[in-house]
Protein backbone atom coordinates (compact mmCIF):
# COMPACT_ATOMS: atom_id res chain seq x y z
CA UNK A 1 0.00 0.00 0.00
CA UNK A 2 2.91 2.23 0.83
CA UNK A 3 6.23 2.35 -0.24
CA UNK A 4 8.00 3.53 2.12
CA UNK A 5 7.18 4.54 5.65
CA UNK A 6 3.45 5.00 6.28
CA UNK A 7 1.80 8.63 7.37
CA UNK A 8 0.74 8.67 10.84
CA UNK A 9 -2.49 7.21 11.78
CA UNK A 10 -2.43 5.31 8.42
CA UNK A 11 -4.16 2.46 9.86
CA UNK A 12 -6.98 3.80 11.86
CA UNK A 13 -7.47 4.94 15.49
CA UNK A 14 -7.06 1.85 16.92
CA UNK A 15 -5.36 1.63 20.87
CA UNK A 16 -3.82 -0.43 23.34
CA UNK A 17 -5.52 -0.86 26.58
CA UNK A 18 -3.56 2.56 27.90
CA UNK A 19 -4.58 4.47 24.96
CA UNK A 20 -1.28 4.27 22.65
CA UNK A 21 -1.31 4.13 18.71
CA UNK A 22 0.84 2.78 16.02
CA UNK A 23 3.47 1.25 18.00
CA UNK A 24 5.13 -1.39 15.93
CA UNK A 25 5.28 -2.21 12.18
CA UNK A 26 6.14 1.46 10.49
CA UNK A 27 9.83 2.90 11.40
CA UNK A 28 12.27 1.12 13.92
CA UNK A 29 12.31 3.29 17.04
CA UNK A 30 15.20 5.92 17.70
CA UNK A 31 16.19 5.60 21.71
CA UNK A 32 18.66 7.41 23.88
CA UNK A 33 19.67 4.15 25.14
CA UNK A 34 23.56 3.59 24.97
CA UNK A 35 24.93 0.51 23.51
CA UNK A 36 28.56 -0.66 24.06
CA UNK A 37 29.32 0.76 20.35
CA UNK A 38 26.44 3.06 19.65
CA UNK A 39 22.87 3.84 20.54
CA UNK A 40 19.76 0.88 20.48
CA UNK A 41 17.25 0.87 17.95
CA UNK A 42 14.46 -1.01 18.85
CA UNK A 43 11.61 -2.84 17.41
CA UNK A 44 11.01 -3.73 12.83
CA UNK A 45 10.27 -1.25 10.30
CA UNK A 46 8.68 -1.77 7.32
CA UNK A 47 12.10 -2.76 5.55
CA UNK A 48 11.90 -5.68 8.32
CA UNK A 49 11.57 -9.31 7.44
CA UNK A 50 8.65 -11.26 9.54
CA UNK A 51 11.14 -12.54 12.08
CA UNK A 52 12.52 -9.21 12.48
CA UNK A 53 9.15 -7.66 13.25
CA UNK A 54 8.94 -7.68 17.15
CA UNK A 55 8.66 -5.65 19.69
CA UNK A 56 11.50 -7.04 21.84
CA UNK A 57 14.16 -6.17 18.49
CA UNK A 58 17.20 -4.34 20.06
CA UNK A 59 19.71 -3.16 17.08
CA UNK A 60 22.72 -1.40 18.12
CA UNK A 61 23.78 1.59 15.78
CA UNK A 62 26.50 4.22 14.88
CA UNK A 63 25.02 7.59 16.20
CA UNK A 64 25.31 8.75 12.56
CA UNK A 65 23.51 6.33 11.39
CA UNK A 66 20.56 7.84 8.61
CA UNK A 67 17.60 5.54 7.48
CA UNK A 68 14.65 5.75 5.99
CA UNK A 69 13.21 2.70 8.34
CA UNK A 70 14.46 4.33 11.95
CA UNK A 71 12.29 7.19 13.35
CA UNK A 72 11.89 8.61 16.80
CA UNK A 73 8.17 8.42 18.82
CA UNK A 74 6.61 11.95 20.25
CA UNK A 75 4.79 11.29 23.38
CA UNK A 76 2.96 13.37 25.63
CA UNK A 77 1.81 12.73 29.12
CA UNK A 78 -1.87 12.71 30.44
CA UNK A 79 -3.23 13.06 32.88
CA UNK A 80 -4.59 9.67 34.34
CA UNK A 81 -8.15 9.88 35.31
CA UNK A 82 -8.28 8.78 39.54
Amino acid sequence: RYKYAAPTNAFGQIESPWGARNLVGNVREWTSTKGEKGMLVFGGGWMSSRLQLRVTRRTEIKPTTARGDIGFRCALSKELDK
